[in-house]
């Protein structure tokens, strides 16, 4: 699955919208939005001087947290209207447009310390959120830790009755996590992952190297 060309065409349109919408916070999915963008900042725990990627940074609210809280940050995004929001927020972020898919930017650090996500992977099925998290794993200072807020759930019954719930709102083109099938995936590829349940509908995963390089 390719997040290029007319895909990108939705979060453009929705780009000067997209802040407004999901603070909200008043039904599914972005129940919680803003205690996701907490936790995640809480772990990644920001210092001055620390380099940080944010995958499908979008209109940058996380990268803006992050960048207040010292940190040199990079944001990539597939949407250029996303960026030009994101711009506007952090003017000192380098951001980048690229694909998720398509690997590692060129542009960006080989080693970072930390690499964080809010609200992107959903667009991925499982094999593919393993394979970037594992991938992403690989550019990290060793004990670092890949920090990713999404919509999510405990357990699939729990998606399950979340989808019931929630079906007049339900993306079935989307891939919602849940951690009971999350975290045993990560390990068989090397990863350590905990995970939180912010919300009824958005959870927090930290996930590392087992074995640190």
């Amino acid at each position: 699955m390719n997040l290029t060309g007319e895909q990108a065409r939705p979060f453009d349109e929705w780009a000067p919208h997209y802040d407004a919408a999901v603070q909200e916070e008043k039904d599914f999915p972005s129940i919680g939005y803003s205690n996701v963008l907490g936790e995640i900042e809480r772990l990644c725990a920001p210092r001055s001087g620390m380099v940080v990627v944010d995958m499908g940074t979008g209109t940058g609210e996380l990268a803006r947290r992050l960048s207040d809280g010292g940190c040199e940050v990079w944001g990539v995004d597939f949407s250029a209207n996303m960026l030009a929001e994101a711009r506007k927020k952090v003017p000192h972020a380098r951001l980048l447009q690229a694909d998720l898919n398509h690997g590692w930017p060129a542009a960006l650090p080989i080693e970072v310390d930390s690499i964080v996500s809010s609200y992107a992977l959903h667009h991925f099925p499982l094999t593919r959120k393993i394979s970037l998290l594992l991938q992403w794993a690989t550019h990290l200072v060793a004990g670092c830790s890949v920090v990713v807020g999404d919509i999510a759930f405990p357990t699939v019954d729990a998606r399950t009755r979340a989808e019931h719930r929630w079906q007049d709102l339900w993306d079935s083109d989307e891939f919602y996590w849940a951690a009971d099938e999350t975290l045993p995936r990560l390990a068989k590829v090397g990863l350590e992952g905990t995970y939180t349940q912010i919300s009824l509908c958005a959870g927090v995963f930290k996930i590392q190297c087992a074995v640190q390089r």
